[in-house]
């Protein structure tokens, strides 16, 4: 009977162990992702659905460039960057927009058991954008090795996030609390309408509607202070000779070349009058110490 029950329970065992294996085979063996789901929608559809929405989904279907397309007789060259395996041998391309395969390449047969590989250098960035790849490399974010995925969302194209402000706060806290006490801020201006100007150059050449050096000049601050910085000049004698009228202070200053003399009896009278209080506070106490001593000889 103990054979029987020992011999029934391995059985049992070795079909359960045997099973489990089975179904973690065959659950691998259906893992072929490029079998059963030739793209990468099938999975990542949140994804899908940020990029269909972003720059880079609509890189190609875009209707600004469309228009600036077919106004230069759509050149062939733009579609390099606006759509995915374009073959200018053949005029055609593999997708339209910039598709997954740009960025996560080289693509793995054994995707998920492998992860994709992913580009994340800001100079994978540059090979399409490459006036604002040019104006980041001159900017404080590129010697600090901040690169374009720490502000930017890779499928999105857009800020990560939805305030740009709090964006900014989360390297620039201190910054950006005291801006928050400044006119600037009261009048609605954020860090973005200064430090990330809208340009007006004509689209094409790989360039963002906004500069991307970071750096606030001259004409930054003319574009709401024109009228206060149009102002004309006064030439000045000695040093001074490249500064404004507009902003030098519109009173005169005097500067005394050497101090008065202080008298000293002033010092005197002063420290005899502390002098004074300070004897009267501790002549007692002095009084009692001087007595007991007398007393203990």
């Amino acid at each position: 009977m103990k054979l029987q029950f020992r011999f029934f329970t391995t059985l049992s065992i070795a079909f359960l162990v045997g099973l489990s294996f089975w179904v973690v085979g065959a659950k691998a063996e259906n893992q072929n992702y490029q079998e059963l789901t030739p793209d990468c929608q099938g999975c990542h559809e949140v994804i899908r659905e940020h990029w269909e929405e972003g720059s880079h989904g609509q890189a190609f279907v875009n209707q600004a460039f469309q228009s600036a397309w077919n106004l230069k007789d759509q050149p062939a060259e733009c579609l390099t960057c606006h759509t995915t395996g374009y073959d200018p041998a053949t005029n055609s391309a593999e997708y339209e927009g910039v598709a997954c395969t740009v960025c996560h390449t080289p693509a793995n047969d054994n995707h998920p058991l492998e992860v994709m590989p992913t580009k994340v250098s800001s100079r994978d960035c540059g090979n399409c954008h490459i006036d604002t790849f040019a104006e980041w490399e001159m900017s404080v974010h590129a010697q600090e090795n901040l690169s374009c995925n720490n502000c930017h969302n890779s499928h999105t194209a857009s800020i990560k996030g939805d305030d740009s402000q709090r964006l900014c706060q989360s390297c620039h806290n201190d910054k950006v609390h005291y801006f928050g006490n400044t006119t600037h801020a009261q009048e609605g201006l954020l860090c973005i309408d200064c430090h990330l100007t809208i340009t007006d150059t004509e689209m094409g050449d790989g360039h963002g509607s906004r500069l991307h050096t970071f750096s606030v000049n001259m004409d930054t601050c003319a574009k709401c202070h024109i009228d206060t910085l149009n102002l004309e000049s006064t030439k000045i004698d000695g040093d001074d000779e490249i500064l404004q009228s507009g902003l030098l202070p519109d009173f005169e200053t005097t500067t005394m070349e050497q101090p008065d003399n202080v008298s000293p009896i002033g010092f005197a009278i002063l420290g005899t009058l502390i002098g004074m209080a300070v004897g009267m506070l501790l002549s007692p106490w002095l009084e009692k110490w001087y007595a007991s001593f007398n007393r203990g000889k």
